[in-house]
This record gives C-alpha cells, sequence and structure tokens, in this order.
C-alpha cells in the first residue's frame, strides 16, 4: 500500500495592516460659521415675522440670503 502523504499548508504569516487614511475633524455644533446668524440678528428676523414681512422682504432688508431667515 502506497501511503498518500498530504502536505499541510504552510503557516500564515500576517500581512502588515494597511494603513488608513487620516481622520478630519468634525465641525464641533459650537463653531460658528460665516452663515451663522448672530443673536441680534434672530431677533431681528423675529421682529419683522411679527409685522408680517415675507421672508424675501426680511432677507433683501437685513441683507440675508432667503435661505438665512
Amino acid at each position: 500500500m502506497e501511503s498518500t502523504r498530504t502536505s499541510t499548508p504552510p503557516p500564515l504569516t500576517p500581512s502588515p495592516p494597511t494603513p488608513s487614511p487620516p481622520l478630519t475633524p468634525l465641525p464641533s455644533p459650537h463653531q460658528s460659521k460665516a452663515t451663522d446668524l448672530t443673536r441680534d440678528d434672530r431677533i431681528r428676523i423675529a421682529t419683522l415675522r411679527e409685522e408680517r414681512y415675507t421672508d424675501a422682504q426680511i432677507s433683501q432688508r437685513l441683507n440675508f440670503t432667503q435661505r438665512q431667515v
């Protein structure tokens, strides 16, 4: 009888870890952006809304975009 040898595969060597891309920090919710309105701006907008101005009128009057209003 012939003996059949099964060869065992060589042990696996771990591959070096692939470097991950550098993480970019998320903006803090408390950091101000140029498009953020100040407290005074929000008060002015609220006051004009109470006086029944439209968003288009408020944005034109206060020199903001309609999206900011």
